[in-house]
């Protein structure tokens, strides 16, 4: 029985790799300790011109500091150590500008106005989702199955057991995507003083079992490159992103 011929076998190439964007390094969002908040709270309850003032201009007049101390105010800040949330006191500073009497509030790196988290914690948890595929909103609050409980100090009163919830997260993953107008601004800035800035080139793409409507999928991918934006531009210019670029500017 006569064998039947075959044509010459070929090979299908393998696929080429899918490029991913660039991941962030999450070691730029270094979650803030409780030492950084006692070394503030100590340089801004010192009198007269030993104060810490984080200004350098007025935001109405544009005048260069010093500022006239006007007074102190005290404000709740929570941070994420050890699995434990903390609930600590920050003060902050307010100035009166000598040349037009506005008087303003000061804000350290580390404090968003009205948000209850410090702002590299903020960013630390939104970067460990988004940088992971795997990693659901459950599994970034809690670690390795370990809740992420709220800390009672030794003599406080007694409160109910407390965790962060799954859904602080996402609070905290949709206000970043509802920056736009910041991240807009912050790209073109940021190509003014850096042609060679590749941030506008940066889709954001995350997994796709994060999503399951449009509408979040922008969300999460407007978060992720406004990530990408902060992690250059805190390395590029020696004044930080948030608070001074974005809370500041009067546009987010």
């Amino acid at each position: 029985m006569k064998k039947e011929e075959r044509g010459p076998s070929f090979t299908a190439d393998p696929a080429p790799p899918v490029k991913k964007d660039l991941a962030i390094s999450i070691v730029q969002f270094t979650p803030t300790t409780e030492r950084e908040v006692e070394e503030h709270n100590q340089a801004v309850m010192r009198r007269g011109a030993d104060r810490k003032c984080y200004i350098k201009r007025c935001a109405r007049c544009r005048s260069e500091n010093p500022f006239a101390p006007h007074d102190l105010r005290r404000r709740g800040l929570r941070l994420i150590v050890n699995h434990a949330v903390l609930c600590v006191s920050v003060w902050l500073a307010r100035w009166r500008c000598r040349k037009c009497c506005h008087v303003f509030t000061d804000y350290p790196t580390f404090v968003l106005p009205y948000k209850r988290y410090a702002g590299p914690t903020l960013l630390h948890l939104a970067a460990s989702y988004l940088e992971n595929d795997r990693r659901s909103y459950r599994q970034t609050v809690s670690p390795g199955g370990r809740a992420t409980c709220y800390w009672q100090r030794p003599g406080s009163a007694a409160e109910e057991n407390r965790a962060l919830h799954h859904s602080t997260l996402w609070c905290m993953l949709a206000w970043l995507g509802s920056q736009c107008a910041a991240l807009a601004l912050g790209r073109q800035l940021l190509q003014q003083q850096h042609p060679d800035s590749s941030c506008h080139r940066f889709v954001g793409a995350v997994a796709p079992q994060k999503f399951r409507s449009p509408q979040r999928q922008r969300l999460l991918c407007r978060a992720r490159q406004l990530l990408h934006l902060i992690a250059e531009w805190n390395r590029l210019f020696p004044e930080k992103f948030f608070p001074r670029f974005a809370t500041k500017a009067e546009f987010w």
